[in-house]
């Protein structure tokens, strides 16, 4: 809708990509804040320790603007920043600079390079741009433990799943004349019942696999979760941040659209969202360039609560480039 122009900006929710993806697959502007910055109330969860809401805009201006007014202290909200944070709101509009980019250090991570050739050469090209327009770019900047992550991810996930969902569904008020789902079985149930429009092509193996866990009284799982938040973020953004001396990483965000293929299921080809998605740091992603006519981004991520540096960083690319055509949708 938003690259469609049938709307000016949009609220999305992301776990894992579902901001930063979309949009780089569409052409727009996504921005995921560090988890705590936006109240997640009434976003339907998967995880409450990864789960966020941010906005979607066809430039950085408006997306900023939006999480501008996104952004605030929530009681209910347990990842809510202190109220304390909030006695100076930060005001996020005062970093759309139009020289951001000028003197910061900014790592490529290397082995975030994305396999189509294609997508590649655009960044490299973005990354000419950024040095031109006066960073100091760090060509190889890995983040060592990449891929060490995604067992306890999908573990923790499903656990959390399992018990969010249902506590979501219990305090739900559901307008409908059918019993409405009070838990994830209720849903799996309700799913089997109806399974030739609910799953006419695909299962709910995600579901079972949840459903079929103690939740968050798996005994695994505080030991799980803490490793994931230290693989991503002590580990993970942090120490490369350090040992690279710099302010922001950047890597492509991910690949071009593919259709839908129900056969053989999707064509992902990588993406660079998990790392501050699992550490709950701020990501941003901007279009870069196109292989063919499908639009690709690129993305800017740091540590917690650095949106400050991201935005002047991606603002400046922006207005450097100004790359989105519009689509063509007659």
């Amino acid at each position: 809708a938003i690259a469609a122009a049938l709307a000016q900006i949009a609220v999305g929710t992301e776990t894992d990509g579902s901001i930063t993806c979309p949009a780089a697959m569409t052409g727009i502007v996504g921005i995921k804040p560090s988890l705590g910055l936006v109240s997640r109330n009434g976003i339907i969860p998967i995880s409450s320790n990864f789960d966020t809401a941010g906005p979607m805009a066809r430039n950085v201006t408006d997306a900023v603007y939006l999480l501008q007014a996104m952004q605030g202290y929530d009681s209910s909200d347990n990842a809510s920043y202190a109220e304390s944070y909030w006695q100076d709101t930060p005001n996020l509009i005062n970093h759309l600079h139009a020289n951001g980019l000028k003197g910061k250090r900014i790592g490529v991570v290397s082995n975030y390079r994305h396999a189509h050739p294609q997508v590649q050469a655009q960044f490299l090209r973005a990354i000419t741009l950024l040095s031109k327009a006066g960073a100091e770019i760090i060509m190889e900047a890995p983040i060592a433990n990449k891929n060490q992550w995604y067992k306890q991810q999908l573990n923790v996930l499903l656990w959390d799943f399992k018990d969010e969902v249902s506590s979501y569904l219990k305090h739900a008020n559901f307008v409908q004349d059918t019993p409405a789902p009070r838990s994830l079985n209720d849903l799996i149930l309700q799913n089997k019942q109806h399974s030739m429009d609910t799953m006419p092509l695909f299962d709910q193996e995600l579901f079972e696999n949840a459903n079929l866990s103690d939740g968050k009284q798996e005994s695994a799982y505080a030991e799980s979760l803490a490793t994931l938040h230290s693989l991503a973020q002590a580990q993970g953004i942090d120490a490369t941040l350090e040992k690279y001396q710099v302010d922001l990483l950047v890597a492509p965000t991910t690949g071009p659209a593919w259709k839908i293929d129900v056969i053989n299921g999707d064509h992902f080809t990588g993406s660079a969202s998990s790392p501050a998605a699992i550490a709950g740091y701020p990501h941003i992603t901007v279009p870069m360039g196109y292989v063919m006519h499908l639009p690709v981004g690129i993305s800017f991520f740091s540590g917690k609560q650095q949106e400050g540096k991201l935005i002047e960083a991606a603002y400046h690319f922006e207005q450097l480039t100004k790359v989105r055509v519009p689509p063509n949708i007659r």
